[in-house]
């Protein structure tokens, strides 16, 4: 059987619903995009195998993918800490939990986690350096109250402009990492 065919492994599970290579299915279909047949290759897959971290890291990125970082942060700590040395989940999640805001001392850890993996990691690199060079402000700066007036869609658009510029470089690195390096 040739792993590289799609059409002749969607065949091979269609039988085989308990093979340990649907981790390989699963990533084809959420390289097309199919979330919905990714996801359920996925669920049908760690029913049988509910320790295979390959299935379970892709099942992340497809969760990913549709917008559950929450979900994603979960399954990704769950291959973090099955005890395999598994290097893109560790920087996806870091990515995630900078994301969802999580504390410093979280992003240190996972940062931290990339760099033990990958000593070289020049991404985990500058983030750790920020956020070691983070320090409490000596003064608080008191800010004007804003009228009701001024209130409206300008402060929404610029946040919103500001969190689409934030995320951008994170969806970039998952993009450049994960289609660079699979599984």
């Amino acid at each position: 059987m040739n792993l590289n065919n799609q059409s002749e492994l969607e065949v091979y599970f269609a039988d085989n619903f308990d093979t340990v290579l649907f981790p390989i299915l699963a990533d084809m279909y959420l390289q097309s995009r199919d979330l919905v047949r990714a996801r359920k290759v996925c669920e049908i897959g760690l029913g049988y195998h509910p320790d295979h971290v390959d299935g379970r890291f892709i099942l992340a990125m497809v969760e990913l993918e549709i917008g559950n970082e929450r979900e994603s942060e979960k399954l990704l700590k769950e291959v973090v800490q099955s005890g395999t040395d598994h290097l893109q989940a560790s920087f996806q999640l870091a990515i995630v939990q900078q994301s969802l805001g999580r504390a410093e001392s979280t992003l240190q850890k996972s940062w931290n986690k990339v760099l033990d993996l990958d000593p070289e990691n020049r991404e985990a690199k500058s983030i750790l350096s920020i956020l070691g060079k983070q320090e409490t402000p000596k003064k608080v700066i008191q800010r004007k109250k804003i009228s009701k007036k001024s209130t409206g869609k300008t402060s929404k658009t610029r946040r919103a402009k500001k969190n689409r510029r934030s995320s951008t470089s994170y969806q970039s690195s998952y993009r450049y990492f994960y289609n660079g390096q699979r599984t």
